[in-house]
C-alpha cells in the first residue's frame, strides 16, 4: 500500500532587534530576555544574527499548529456489518451490571465485515481481533480519509451463557504513529438467534479519537463513541 505525503507550508518568523545609537552614545547592556531563554547583551548585529538563526531552526518561532496536530492525531471509525446481507450489528447499555456499561451483540459461526476509516489518511500495517490477524485491503482514499476492509469469522467461539459477557480485544497498528488497542464487551448468541441479538441500538459506527504519544508505542484514546 502506497502513501501520499501531504505537505503543508510552515510559517517562520524573523525578528530583528534594532538599537538606535547616536554619534556620541554607547548602548548600555540590555536586560531584555529573548525567546531562547537567554539574556541578550550583545551588539545589535549579533542580536540580528541570533534571531535569524532561531527562525531558521524553528526555535522561538510561530509554526503552523495544524501541521503538528495533524501529524499526531487520527480519528478511527469501525463500521461493522454481518454477512451475507450487510446487516447492522446492535449494542445495548448494561449499566453497572458488568465490567463495561455497553455490550456489543454478535452471533457465533458468522462472518462480519469491518470497514475501517482513518482521518487523516494513514497506512495500516496490521489489524487483529483476539490476537488473530485480519487481512485488510484498501478500498478508497482521498486527501481527507482512507478506508480499509477486512473480514472476520466468529467460527470457534462459544455463545455466552445467561448473565455472562465476554471480552473482544482489537488492535490496529498505524504506520508512523503507533497501535490503537481497545477491548469491547460482547455477548455471543447462537448462529440462528435473530431476536435478542437485535435488541438495543444499531451500532452504525464505533469511533476512536486518538493521540500519539512519545515514540511509536500505544496510542492514547482521547474519546470513544458508539453511534
Amino acid at each position: 500500500m502506497t502513501t501520499t505525503a501531504q505537505h503543508r507550508p510552515v510559517r517562520t518568523s524573523l525578528f530583528v532587534l534594532l538599537y538606535p545609537v547616536g554619534p556620541q552614545t554607547q548602548r548600555a547592556p540590555t536586560k531584555r530576555r529573548d525567546s531562547l531563554g537567554v539574556w541578550a547583551n550583545q551588539p545589535a548585529s549579533q542580536s540580528v544574527g541570533l534571531w535569524i538563526s532561531a527562525a531558521r531552526s524553528g526555535i522561538g518561532c510561530d509554526r503552523d499548529p495544524d501541521a503538528a496536530t495533524m501529524a499526531q492525531y487520527v480519528k478511527v471509525q469501525f463500521n461493522v456489518k454481518k454477512r451475507p446481507y450487510d446487516q447492522p450489528i446492535h449494542f445495548k447499555m448494561d449499566g453497572g451490571r458488568f465490567d463495561m456499561d455497553r455490550t456489543v451483540k454478535l452471533n457465533v459461526n458468522a462472518k462480519y465485515t469491518f470497514d475501517i476509516t482513518l482521518r487523516p489518511p494513514k497506512d495500516v500495517d496490521q489489524f487483529t481481533i483476539q490476537g488473530q490477524e485480519v487481512q485488510v485491503t484498501q478500498k478508497q482514499k482521498d486527501l481527507e480519509a482512507v478506508v480499509y476492509r477486512g473480514e472476520w469469522l466468529t467460527t470457534g467461539l462459544e455463545k455466552c451463557k445467561k448473565g455472562i459477557r465476554n471480552k473482544l480485544h482489537i488492535t490496529l497498528k498505524i504506520r508512523g504513529m503507533g497501535e490503537l488497542s481497545s477491548t469491547l464487551q460482547v455477548k455471543l448468541y447462537s448462529e440462528s438467534e435473530k431476536e435478542h441479538s437485535h435488541w438495543g441500538s444499531v451500532l452504525n459506527v464505533l469511533e476512536y479519537e486518538c493521540q500519539a504519544g512519545e515514540g511509536q508505542g500505544q496510542l492514547e484514546i482521547t474519546k470513544e463513541t458508539f453511534r
